[in-house]
């Protein structure tokens, strides 16, 4: 084992879970050293049907399996998606790859769809220029494939895995924005600030869904104008480029919002 980073050779990797199988057919946890049954972010009884019916697909005599030579880290995501708050989970484990030599590995990832916009952008941030999407379904045998030790039970972070994650953001950010533009854009919020009578920047983020929207928005609405809140929408967010949206979040001095996927942009804060 490379530290941190388990070495794995001849594996089964489902494209429905992400549910890793040894070349017997065992089962492997991850992570690979906690010896029991994990979720992998769904219903226990989803994992084990997944684990039956992988087992069964590949003892058939005409089943065609996704052969992958080259090395791979897994990337994937707990959910086969990338969902916009659960992300970091995943670049936590490029932390423990970086660190173990392996940033040129190819990564094997799941669906790459349009739950976050900018996507492909932020895997290049962290050097996924070369990967493998897995698709629902399909099975593929990995030669070789490097499993990060990080735990993967969903939004849990590791303090500095998450500054690093920030570095790697704030350097991009940087290399995006010369000192002339970026001098604007602080200009731009210092007048925000002054116009509305305020030294803050307040973001509320806003969600349409009335499964974790606010029952008293109307009440809440009014209270954010009385104190000069900017109201920022998902849609809002999806408008706008990673740098750009970075630069907002980075210039904010409060975040208010009922829970969900759009406090994972307080990592720019």
């Amino acid at each position: 084992m490379i530290e941190n980073v388990h070495e794995l050779n001849n594996v089964y990797v489902t494209g429905d879970h992400g549910i890793i199988l040894s070349d017997a057919l065992e089962y492997i946890p991850l992570p690979v050293s906690s010896n029991k049954l994990r979720s992998y972010g769904r219903p226990l009884e989803q994992t084990q049907a997944c684990i039956t019916n992988t087992i069964h697909k590949l003892q058939e005599t005409n089943y065609t399996l996704n052969v992958v030579n080259e090395p791979c880290c897994y990337m994937r995501s707990n959910f086969n998606i990338y969902p916009f708050g659960h992300l970091y989970d995943t670049l936590q484990y490029m932390y423990d790859f970086e660190h173990a030599g392996l940033n040129n590995v190819s990564w094997l990832t799941g669906r790459i769809t349009s739950h976050i916009k900018h996507l492909k952008e932020h895997f290049k941030i962290f050097g996924g220029s070369e990967y493998i999407p897995t698709e629902p379904g399909e099975i593929y045998y990995v030669k070789k494939l490097y499993v990060s030790a990080h735990d993967t039970y969903p939004s849990q972070f590791d303090p500095k895995k998450t500054g690093w994650i920030k570095n790697k953001y704030n350097t991009y950010y940087n290399h995006w924005v010369d000192t002339r533009y970026k001098k604007r854009l602080d200009n731009i919020y210092k007048n925000y600030k002054n116009s509305n009578n305020s030294n803050r920047l307040i973001l509320y983020l806003h969600r349409d869904n009335v499964t974790r929207g606010v029952t008293n928005i109307t009440n809440v609405m009014n209270y954010l104008q009385d104190i000069n809140a900017l109201i920022i929408s998902g849609k809002t967010l999806s408008d706008m480029s990673l740098p750009m949206t970075i630069s907002l979040f980075n210039q904010a001095d409060i975040l208010i919002g009922p829970h969900g996927s759009m406090f994972r942009n307080a990592m720019y804060v």
